[in-house]
């Protein structure tokens, strides 16, 4: 349900979200929005969007997300409209090394760098997988690179 992501731009910096950590999400049940009615886009979308504010209340963030990736990047029209009416932002990758797969870190780390480049939008999953052992191994690498992780801006 949740998932962190970090964007890699070179020497660029920016204020990171509070205690360290950014909750970003794509719908609850995780289908394929193409695939499912406007009248469940509310099941689908607001109600992860409450459950993160509730997380994120809970663990002292004080800090709302309005950012929405699309499970699978499947999204249409409907679903786009519907996402902009409530001022919510699409967050796109452009680096994914499919680590739902749960592969071990030294793959996922492998994954990334082989085509790790300046602005890349890094996707990656936060349950059941290798990906947070891969982590320190990933920005080490994005750093020797003279890249830097920053938090993705939000807004239309």
């Amino acid at each position: 349900m949740y998932w962190r992501q970090f964007a890699a731009i070179s020497r660029t910096r920016t204020p990171h979200c509070d205690r360290g950590s950014c909750f970003r999400k794509h719908s609850g049940p995780h289908h394929n929005l193409t695939s499912v009615a406007a009248s469940e886009y509310a099941k689908h979308i607001d109600a992860c969007f409450e459950q993160i504010e509730k997380t994120q209340k809970s663990a002292g963030i004080n800090r709302k997300t309005t950012l929405f990736r699309p499970p699978g990047g499947g999204l249409d029209r409907s679903e786009m409209q519907y996402l902009y009416d409530r001022d919510y932002t699409l967050a796109w990758w452009s680096n994914n090394v499919g680590d739902w797969t749960c592969p071990p870190a030294w793959k996922i780390a492998t994954g990334v760098k082989a085509t790790l480049a300046p602005g890349d939008v890094i996707l990656l999953h936060d349950g059941g997988t290798g990906t947070p052992q891969a982590i320190p191994n990933i920005v080490k690498f994005a750093r020797q690179k003279g890249l830097d992780f920053v938090v993705m801006p939000e807004g239309k």
